[in-house]
C-alpha cells in the first residue's frame, strides 16, 4: 500500500458585509474538506465516495490514505467541499503527498448547458417510477443530437405556484434511450434504456457516453405516482423539445 496525504490550507478570506461589521472573519464559518472518489472524473453523489473527509474550520484540514497496492495506475477525484454555502469567498491551495509517484491535474469544468427546458407532474401525468403502469403517463421530451455526443442531463425539482409537494422532498430519476425501441446502437452492449441510478431527493443527473447522432427519448419521473412538483430538465448538447 501506498500512504498519501491530502492538505488544502487556506490562505485568506474575503469576508462579506456582515462578518465585516461584526468585526470576525467570515472563513471560520466555511467548514472544509477533502472527499476521495476513485475513477479520476468529476464526482457529483457523495454517497460513492470512496473515502469521505471530516468537515473541519481550522485552517489546515489533513486527510491521510492508503492506496492498496495495483499493477495499474490507479485514479483518484479530490474533491473538496463545504459543509454549506457561505456567503465569503475562502481562498486555499491543494498540497498532496504520496509514497509513490504521481501526477495532479484539474478537472475539466461541467459541460455548459446547450438546452434547458421547464414541466410539471400534474395529475395524470404524475406516472411515478417503472414500477407502477402508470409510468407511461409522466412527461417525455425529445433530445435531438446533430452530431455523436456524450450529452449529460440534469433534472432538478421546483415548486409549483399553489401548492404541490416541497421540491427537496421529492425522488427524481431520469431515463434515456432511442426514439424508437428498434433504433437501438449496432454494438451497443449497454442496458437501455440508460438511468440516472437510485431516485434522489430535489435532483439528478444522467451522464450519457458516446451516443450517435439521432433523435432519443427523455422520461423524467418522481419515484410515487401522483407526486405533484415542477421541474427544469437542462441537456449539454443537442436540443430539448
Amino acid at each position: 500500500a501506498t500512504a498519501v496525504w491530502v492538505l488544502p490550507p487556506r490562505h485568506s478570506s474575503r469576508p462579506y458585509n456582515l462578518a465585516m461589521a461584526e468585526g470576525r472573519d467570515a472563513s471560520r464559518d466555511a467548514f472544509l474538506t477533502v472527499h476521495v472518489f476513485r475513477g479520476g472524473a468529476r464526482a457529483h453523489y457523495l454517497e460513492r465516495c470512496w473515502m469521505q473527509g471530516v468537515y473541519s474550520n481550522r485552517p489546515h484540514t489533513l486527510v491521510k490514505f492508503d492506496l492498496p497496492a495495483a499493477s495499474a495506475p490507479q485514479q483518484l477525484t479530490l474533491a473538496l467541499a463545504q459543509y454549506k454555502p457561505t456567503d465569503s469567498q475562502v481562498d486555499f491551495s491543494l498540497d498532496v503527498y504520496a509514497q509513490a509517484p504521481f501526477t495532479l491535474r484539474p478537472i475539466a469544468p461541467p459541460e455548459p448547458t446547450a438546452s434547458r427546458l421547464t414541466g410539471a407532474w400534474s395529475g395524470r401525468t404524475a406516472g411515478g417510477s417503472s414500477n407502477h403502469d402508470s409510468y407511461v403517463d409522466n412527461p417525455r421530451f425529445l433530445l435531438e443530437l446533430p452530431f455523436a455526443a456524450s450529452p449529460v442531463l440534469e433534472l432538478a425539482a421546483v415548486g409549483l405556484r399553489g401548492g404541490g409537494s416541497k421540491p427537496e422532498d421529492v425522488q427524481l430519476g431520469l431515463a434515456l434511450s432511442p426514439e424508437a425501441p428498434t433504433e437501438q446502437p449496432a454494438g451497443d452492449a449497454r442496458k437501455w434504456p440508460l438511468r440516472s441510478g437510485d431516485y434522489r431527493p430535489g435532483g439528478c443527473r444522467l451522464a450519457a457516453a458516446s451516443l450517435p447522432a439521432g433523435r432519443w427519448l427523455v422520461v423524467p419521473s418522481t419515484f410515487t405516482p401522483g407526486t405533484e412538483c415542477g421541474f427544469e430538465l437542462r441537456a449539454s448538447a443537442g436540443r430539448l423539445a
